[in-house]
């Protein structure tokens, strides 16, 4: 079987199931591990799938997504930002996405003894602006519409930190709710 025909099976696969592993695509296309790795490296360049520990997924929650750009800042979020920063404590190590309300904690983190890792290149640029931070950017693929760098490389990076506390947006969460339920459906 081709590539091309390969790709158009996983693809139909996932447009019922939301997710697949590797094990499920060696199974359905009898083929080795390193060519369905090859075939999701291929679907994620295309950007049609998003590639986690073990499969992939469809990346279903981004297609509504307003760009970063875009996206307004309210009376909400500026609060919501300002009572999360209350809660870091001095020398803590704190990992913060791409999120306009994580951005917007920069603002509120001044005197802050602490470490940031983030894969926002504004919380970057915003920290570099307020603050004397030491702030961490994780590698990835840069992502025009949310600013931000993502990728098998910036999941594996983060294996070498460790942190406290995590602000992580709606959009996260729900990205690893669907990594925790295809790592689920792996077999034993």
């Amino acid at each position: 079987m081709y590539q091309e025909q390969r790709l158009t099976l996983i693809k139909k696969y996932l447009s019922s199931h939301k997710s697949i592993s590797l094990e499920e695509i060696c199974e359905m296309l009898s083929v080795s591990k390193d060519t369905a790795r090859r075939d999701l490296v291929k679907l994620e360049e295309r950007e049609e799938i998003i590639r986690i520990k073990g499969g992939a997924t469809i990346p279903s929650a981004n297609k509504n997504l307003i760009d970063y750009k875009e996206r307004k800042v309210t009376v909400s979020k500026e609060r919501i930002a300002q009572s999360a920063s209350f809660l870091i404590n001095d020398h803590y190590d704190l990992l913060i996405d791409a999120s306009s309300t994580g951005a917007l904690m920069a603002k509120f983190m001044e005197n802050k003894q602490v470490n940031v890792i983030t894969n926002s290149i504004d919380i970057v640029d915003l920290l570099g602006e307020y603050t004397d931070i030491p702030t961490f950017l994780l590698p990835g693929k840069f992502n025009r519409k949310n600013r931000n760098l993502t990728g098998p490389r910036t999941i594996e990076t983060l294996n070498d930190f460790i942190w406290w506390i995590s602000y992580l947006s709606v959009l996260v969460v729900l990205a690893l709710k669907e990594q925790l339920h295809l790592m689920r459906k792996k077999p034993s």
